[in-house]
């Protein structure tokens, strides 16, 4: 019908998404499109001529619903209207909110929470006998199989369900399991063996071959081979027809088979009530012993898209990790612990069922947590919600889940079969709003808006709301100050943040919140958050801390510098002075005292040579001697005062001179060697003293005690260290013998080197010879002048 609306009252309008107007009048519903005016629904079908319409409402699927004032809330499907839910109440307004839940409001009713849903449950209400059932497949022609508890074998197609009537002795066989083929037949599991349906003749089901024990696991693998378990310790597979049980032979030990599956290799996979096998090569060989399982009974298993292996338990799922296995548990965040059913939809999720009902969770965030890199699981479970409280799935029969060729997925349970439409339950998920409903400084509610702190030390808290009406402790929250948190924060069960004494400074408080399946928003919420600062955090305070400190640093160091060269400047002064001391002394020891020396020695020359008679010219020569040898002492005490002789290298020329004239009118033969190569370097005076007291004593014991015949004296300079060797080829002693006539001189040799810092080694045994080594360093730091 196109044209004006009848002339008649009761007239409602509301907006279609679509674009357009719907109209409700008592003949029927009209929809108004530009100039288009189409009547939808007639007077005959349309409620409002007996029930009287309240309110017309379109949700975001674009579905309408229908408000009346005495027969409660219907629905438009199509160009059919439907009741949907039956009041007595006048219903005031229906709207929906942003998780896609109908709310109804009804006059003096209270407030009804819709919420459509994506599953189908088959049981008593759709014709099967009982609402139990134990196995559930699909065949290619779309049709739902199920071995009913009551009923026996029973298919459901296009809304009707037929029970099939199995000959035996019974009157109703008692059918544990079904699986389809390739070759489009059923086959059932009994007590009394394997029933074959084919699909030319489906209404007459026939025993084709008796197992060994009742049947309750069944699976055919891509090549078409039949697996079946029966009994409790019974397992063999049909070939081409040929029935083959497996024996001790093949590795299977007479246990009960809960689950039957294939990898993307081929390769069939069996767990018992234990132990998990894999069939290769016509042998069982275990992947997991009853030793290695801590996760209890296992009951389910399915390989994922990717081809990992997940295992039901009696505590939750194991995933294959190699040769490992990653347990995960409720107290990971799984929904349930008993599982008996695993499936995988086309939107990366796994199902699975047990003690608990069904529930989901995403492959990627099992995967996630498997490999560390979550803390919890997320799943989705479906409880009240969806009408499924108190469902459980039967335990050791296979298939008791299936996933249909429309991609539906069928469970079977307590409740009835249960069909998931996978596709519209991820569809109706979204992720829920965030807002920051509340800022308190110092538990003073703060104006909205951006906040400001002021300065000083206070606690600033924040409160956040994420509404969800499907599953509130299911909502996750983070949060981060920017500015202020290196990573997003999650809280547990909290909905607020707190943060006490922030420095100064502009952060921005982000918020996201994630429900039951784990979206997240993509934007959430945000704040802008202003600390000032006090006014000694200000830059100009500072700046000028860092000025007055530089200022300082470079006044100290200034100030010290000048202290430290005016110290220099006084011992350079004080050490002057001290070499001109000693160069008077040595310049008046060496004109006075050496003249007198040198008189006395001529006078001690001529006497013994005008001597009258020997014993005088004895006392001369004697005296003579004596002077000669004062002279060469002098000599060298006039060299060591000299402050020009402060070198290494004028001490070792000295040494060597020495060596040469200290042995001139002996009979022991003395080599001087390494002299020209000591560095200039300079030589403080007591290290000058020991040095040479340390050669001249060695040098006199080997005159007096070591009857030697030949003296080498080497001076070298390795690196930075001096070493002084004096060798003789005498009769040597014994170093620890402490009744030596040298022992005291020794000691004092010791004392001398450790006075500045040298080593000296005494290598000697009787009749080996002797060697003196004194090493010490050339670069002392007292000798260097700053």
């Amino acid at each position: 019908m196109r044209g004006p609306l009848p002339a008649e009252t009761g007239i409602l309008v509301a907006p279609s998404r679509a674009g357009g107007l719907w109209i409700s009048t008592t003949h029927g519903l009209f929809k108004m499109e530009g100039e288009s005016l189409t009547q939808i629904c007639a007077e005959s079908s349309w409620p409002a001529a007996r029930s009287g319409i309240e309110g017309l409402f379109e949700d975001s699927r674009g579905v309408l619903w229908i408000a009346t004032r005495r027969s409660g809330l219907f629905r438009l499907n199509g160009n059919q209207v439907t009741n949907t839910l039956a009041f007595s109440e006048v219903i005031a307004s229906v709207m929906e909110d942003s998780e896609t839940n109908l709310w109804v409001a009804m006059a003096g009713g209270g407030l009804t929470r819709l919420r459509s849903k994506a599953f189908i449950t088959l049981g008593v209400a759709a014709g099967l006998p009982d609402n139990i059932s134990l196995s559930v497949c699909d065949d290619d022609q779309g049709s739902i199989w199920c071995a009913n508890r009551s009923g026996g074998l029973v298919r459901t197609q296009g809304g009707q369900s037929t029970v099939f009537k199995i000959p035996g002795d019974s009157a109703q066989p008692y059918v544990t399991a079904v699986c389809p083929d390739h070759e489009g037949r059923i086959w059932a599991g009994a007590v009394e063996g394997l029933y074959e349906i084919s699909a030319q003749n489906p209404d007459y089901p026939h025993l084709r071959a008796e197992v060994p024990g009742t049947v309750h696991t069944l699976f055919c693998t891509r090549g078409g081979d039949l697996w079946v378990g029966s009994g409790e310790d019974r397992l063999g597979f049909f070939h081409r027809g040929v029935y083959r049980p497996l024996t001790s032979q093949d590795g299977f030990l007479g246990q009960r088979v809960s689950a039957i599956t294939e990898d993307v290799h081929g390769a069939v996979w069996i767990c018992t009530n234990r132990e998990l096998f894999e069939y290769v090569l016509g042998k069982l060989v275990r992947r997991l012993t009853r030793e290695e399982n801590r996760a209890g009974e296992l009951l389910a298993l399915h390989f994922d898209a990717r081809g990992a292996l997940w295992v039901g338990t009696t505590n939750g799922l194991l995933l294959r990790q190699g040769d490992h296995f990653k347990s995960i548990g409720m107290s990971d965040g799984l929904s349930g612990d008993l599982i008996t059913q695993i499936l995988e939809d086309d939107f990366g999720r796994l199902w699975c069922g047990g003690r608990y009902g069904l529930f989901s969770v995403a492959l990627d965030d099992l995967n996630a947590f498997a490999a560390g890199q979550r803390p919890r699981i997320d799943g989705i479970i479906f409880g009240a919600d969806e009408g499924l409280t108190g469902s459980s799935s039967p335990r050791h029969r296979q298939p008791m889940a299936w996933k249909a060729r429309d991609g539906r997925l069928w469970f079977a349970s307590s409740e009835g079969l249960i069909g998931i439409d996978a596709a519209a339950s991820t569809r109706e998920r979204r992720p829920p709003r965030i807002y920051i409903d509340q800022v308190q400084i110092d538990r003073t509610t703060a104006p909205a808006g951006p906040v400001t702190v002021p300065p000083g030390r206070h606690q600033i808290d924040f409160s956040f709301v994420a509404p969800n009406y499907s599953a509130p402790e299911k909502v996750r929250v983070k949060h981060q100050l920017v500015g202020f948190d290196f990573s997003w924060i999650e809280t547990e069960g909290e909905r607020r943040a707190s943060y006490v004494h922030l420095p100064p400074g502009n952060y921005t408080m982000r918020v996201i919140a994630a429900n039951q399946d784990g979206l997240w928003t993509e934007g959430g919420a945000s704040l802008a958050v202003v600390v000032v600062p006090a006014w000694w955090q200000r830059w100009w305070f500072g700046a000028a801390l860092v000025a007055g400190f530089t200022g300082m640093v470079v006044w100290l160091v200034r100030f010290w510098s000048h202290r430290r060269l005016k110290r220099r400047l006084h011992r350079l002064q004080r050490e002057h002075a001290l070499e001109k001391e000693r160069a008077r002394i040595a310049r008046d020891l060496h004109d006075e005292l050496g003249g007198s020396l040198t008189q006395i020695r001529m006078l001690a020359d001529r006497l013994k040579r005008h001597a009258p008679n020997a014993e005088a010219q004895t006392v001369a020569a004697q005296l003579s001697t004596r002077t000669r040898r004062l002279t060469g002492e002098l000599e060298s005490i006039v060299w060591t005062v000299s402050p020009k002789n402060n070198t290494w290298d004028r001490l070792a020329a000295f040494i060597g001179q020495y060596a040469m004239r200290f042995f001139r009118d002996t009979p022991i033969a003395c080599t001087v060697h390494g002299v020209d190569l000591i560095p200039v370097l300079p030589l403080r005076p007591d290290e000058q003293h020991h040095v040479l007291a340390v050669a001249k004593e060695a040098l006199n014991n080997i005159l007096k005690h070591a009857q030697a015949t030949r003296v080498k004296v080497t001076m070298s300079a390795e690196g930075d260290a001096f070493t002084l060797e004096i060798r003789d080829n005498g009769i040597g002693f014994d170093s620890h013998d402490r009744a030596l006539p040298a022992s005291n001189g020794l000691t004092n040799m010791r004392s001398r080197a450790r006075e500045i810092g040298g080593h000296l080694e005494i290598e000697t045994k009787p009749g080996t010879g002797t060697r003196i080594s004194l090493r010490l360093s050339l670069q002392s730091p007292a000798a260097v002048l700053p």
